[in-house]
């Protein structure tokens, strides 16, 4: 009923499997060991660093790491507070009359429309029940 392959396994002798790496290929041999006190745990196996790559840093090396990453998000923090403080220093003032208070230069066409674009509109009161959705329509395109 079983085969020799079978018999194979079954007395530890796993042929390499090509596609996987040389570590993951000599655990596998070790889990299927004819001895079970040879054999790994199931929690030894889940903490296996072959299954852990990033999982074989010391605590004091995540401790490194993360201070790094602090201090350059920082470094970046500050640098975009002093590129903000740039954009600002260097954009006048405008008010709503079109004329810069510092220059005395008129608005770039962009500054117009970013201002129009701000600008409040009054809202429309009415309501669905005072709307005729069909003007405009025929019955040609009410069908379709």
């Amino acid at each position: 009923m079983n085969g020799p392959e079978w018999h194979d396994i079954r007395d530890g002798k796993l042929p390499d499997l090509p596609n996987l790496s040389r570590e993951f290929n000599q655990l596998l041999k070790k889990m299927v060991d004819p001895d079970p006190a040879q054999r790994p745990s199931a929690a030894r196996i889940r903490r296996h660093p072959l299954l852990h790559p990033g999982g074989n840093k010391s605590k004091a090396q995540l401790r490194r790491e993360l201070k790094v990453a602090r201090m350059e998000n920082e470094f970046l923090a500050k640098k975009l507070q002093e590129a903000s403080k740039c954009i600002k220093s260097l954009t006048p003032r405008v008010p709503a009359g079109g004329v810069a208070q510092e220059s005395g230069k008129y608005l770039t066409r962009s500054a117009k429309r970013l201002q129009s674009a701000t600008k409040p509109t009054r809202a429309s009161r009415k309501t669905d029940a005072d709307m005729d959705f069909t003007k405009g329509c025929n019955k040609k395109n009410i069908m379709t």
